[in-house]
């Protein structure tokens, strides 16, 4: 698969191959550490999953996530689950 970067100004425009997606950050880190490629991912992450031989260069426009809670549907929730829901659509409230 090929990506064209078309946001960027055309002097800067670049094309990828994707060759290798994974959910495992410790195996995208350790094909960036030897070389096999380059990575984008969340500062968060990467600062967790600390690597000494990776480094990380900011990006100079953000980028927006949208992440979701997902629960089953008809099942109830544990006392812990229905709690922590309850916590974030207080602090969800909260942060209009």
């Amino acid at each position: 698969m090929f990506t064209n970067w078309r946001w960027l100004p055309a002097s800067q425009q670049v094309s990828s191959r994707i060759f290798y997606a994974s959910l495992r950050v410790e195996s995208i880190l350790g094909l960036v550490a030897s070389q096999a490629g380059i990575a984008l991912m969340m500062k968060k992450v990467l600062e967790y999953h600390k690597n000494p031989d990776v480094i990380a260069i900011p990006l100079e426009e953000a980028i927006e996530s949208k992440n979701i809670l997902a629960h089953p549907k008809n099942k109830k929730l544990s006392g812990p689950a229905k709690s922590f829901m309850d916590f974030i659509e207080k602090s969800l409230a909260l942060s209009k």
